[in-house]
């Protein structure tokens, strides 16, 4: 990427495939040649990045056939791939434009963090420190992406789960570090319900507020 030229590292611009990779059924940065604290990754596929998972950028993935869609579980339903509805999407709100959005916000605060540093550094001699580690840039990035929300789930963690340990659900963990908070009951503080189905109480409370979406967990994924 582009920082990492300004950093003086080589390969820059090296796109690393499982072709690549030294363990099976994962990948890892041990073949790029400089630092890894200062290596963004852009993968639709959380689980084989399971050393660097908190340098990830996860991309939706883009679906042109029908036959990938089909595969792809998550999806909402009714989704048709792009072939089938015969237009791409978007050019300002797709994909593309969403990570070049994300990548621009995370070299921006990973450069500031550098240049804090270095003016530190100058102020006061002493030996060169290591870069910042970009993973730091990209939790404050994803912190903002729902910085002012409110959640209260719905039909979504187990009741079992709610009464022991709600804090450990995914959609839970999530949600707190994409910037949220969590609450376990309805307010006026409230701004989100994420609802596993429709038609539940605390749904129906939400479309009654004139300032509450009533959404779903798939638009909580997308969001992150």
């Amino acid at each position: 990427f582009a920082w990492a030229g300004a950093l003086g590292l080589s390969n820059a611009d090296r796109v690393i495939g499982k072709e690549d990779s030294t363990v099976a059924h994962a990948k890892d940065l041990d073949v790029v040649l400089g630092s890894e604290r200062t290596a963004v990754i852009i993968d639709d596929t959380v689980g084989v990045w399971p050393q660097h998972a908190a340098q990830l950028l996860i991309p939706r993935r883009y679906h042109f056939f029908g036959s990938s869609a089909a595969r792809d579980t998550s999806l909402p339903v009714g989704f048709r791939a792009h072939l089938l509805t015969g237009h791409d999407e978007e050019a300002a709100h797709g994909q593309l434009h969403a990570l070049l959005t994300a990548l621009r916000a995370v070299h921006a605060d990973y450069f500031a963090r550098l240049d804090a540093q270095r003016a530190l550094s100058s102020s006061a001699p002493q030996p060169t420190p290591l870069p910042p580690i970009v993973a730091d840039s990209v939790r404050s990035v994803r912190r903002k992406v729902l910085g002012g929300v409110t959640i209260v789930f719905s039909h979504v963690i187990p009741l079992q789960q709610q009464q022991r340990d709600p804090e450990s659900h995914p959609a839970w963990s999530l949600a707190l570090e994409l910037g949220a908070k969590v609450s376990t009951s309805l307010s006026n503080t409230v701004t989100h319900v994420v609802a596993g189905s429709e038609g539940t109480d605390k749904v129906r409370w939400a479309r009654a507020q004139p300032r509450v979406h009533a959404v779903s967990v798939e638009w909580l994924a997308s969001c992150g």
